[in-house]
């Protein structure tokens, strides 16, 4: 599948989560009008950024270049002007840096994304603080997606992001009143339930992965014990990918090792039947679930508490019920 600079330059400025899951996009306008694009830096705004994200995990800024062919040694001069660029912005430009990373604007990330670098070039990019990125056929490591060649998926992916309408600035807020609302709950579902915590930027997470995405789980203490009863998130592998009609669950506390696998499946069934919740796959060693979408509507707040209310009553009788047969 051929896609022109343009086009990955729109599915990375949409989904940057597929150069690294704790990038987030920022609320500095660039000069077409758009957040964190074609930005003007230096003391004459003379040079524009393509892509500026903002890593959730340190508070830094990420600087994207593309280059359509290979990157060659005067990108990698390019890439270190912008860092200067950044630690000599105007004031009126310093205080709009400092209101979205605080004082870690003077030290950005920079990432040089091109068809491909041979490898002196390379080692050239890595010493001077400047990390590489290439979509072309190439003997190192290629983007942290499985590379372009996995595209078709990533575009399926990022479709499928555009579809449910909150966009990548406010999911954090989102997400927050979604955890709010189940820390709400827990406590008159089961005592023994542990509230969730908040992770920002990137703790506390269950799989992993970063903000913008759901990505949390719930715990029980049993028996002076804290176990992991469910895991929610929104995408994690080829094999459970982003979709715009569901988020998946885990059920954590349920094995292979210990139950037969049939019978576990006819006791999820048996209490997981209605339109919301569905029977997906089993891993390795857990049991997912896929839960529609619309069920994390907090605006919805009665529909919110009976969806998850029934779902964590019938986790903690799966749970007690299976522990009570090891």
């Amino acid at each position: 599948m051929a896609l022109s600079e343009e086009q990955i330059e729109d599915i990375i400025y949409d989904s940057p989560w597929i150069l690294g899951k704790q990038y987030l996009k920022v609320k500095i306008k660039g000069s077409r009008g758009q957040f964190g694009r074609q930005v003007n830096i230096g003391l004459n705004k003379s040079r524009y950024i393509d892509l500026l994200f903002k890593d959730t995990s340190d508070n830094r800024p990420v600087v994207i270049e593309l280059k359509k062919n290979r990157i060659q040694r005067q990108d990698i001069t390019q890439a270190l002007e912008y860092k200067a660029l950044i630690n000599t912005l105007s004031d009126s430009q310093k205080s709009e840096w400092e209101q979205e990373f605080g004082l870690n604007y003077y030290s950005p990330k920079v990432i040089l994304i091109g068809k491909s670098i041979n490898k002196e070039e390379e080692l050239t990019a890595n010493l001077a603080g400047v990390e590489v990125k290439v979509f072309g056929k190439t003997n190192i490591k290629e983007l942290g997606f499985s590379s372009f060649k996995n595209m078709k998926l990533k575009v399926k992916e990022w479709g499928d992001f555009k579809k449910i309408g909150n966009t990548l600035i406010d999911r954090g807020t989102w997400i927050d009143g979604i955890i709010d609302s189940l820390n709400e709950q827990l406590p008159k579902i089961d005592e023994n339930l542990n509230n969730i915590k908040h992770y920002k930027p990137c703790k506390h997470t269950y799989t992993e992965n970063y903000l913008p995405f759901i990505d949390f789980s719930i715990s029980i203490t049993d028996k002076d014990n804290e176990e992991v009863l469910l895991g929610f998130y929104e995408f994690f592998d080829n094999a459970t990918p982003f979709n715009s009609d569901y988020v998946y669950c885990d059920l954590v506390f349920i094995t292979k090792d210990e139950f037969e696998i049939e019978k576990i499946e006819k006791r999820i069934k048996s209490k997981f039947q209605n339109q919301n919740i569905q029977f997906y796959l089993f891993d390795v060693d857990i049991v997912v679930l896929k839960i529609n979408r619309d069920c994390f509507n907090i605006e919805n707040k009665k529909n919110f508490d009976k969806v998850f209310n029934n779902l964590i009553k019938k986790s903690i009788e799966l749970f007690n019920e299976l522990n009570n047969n090891k």
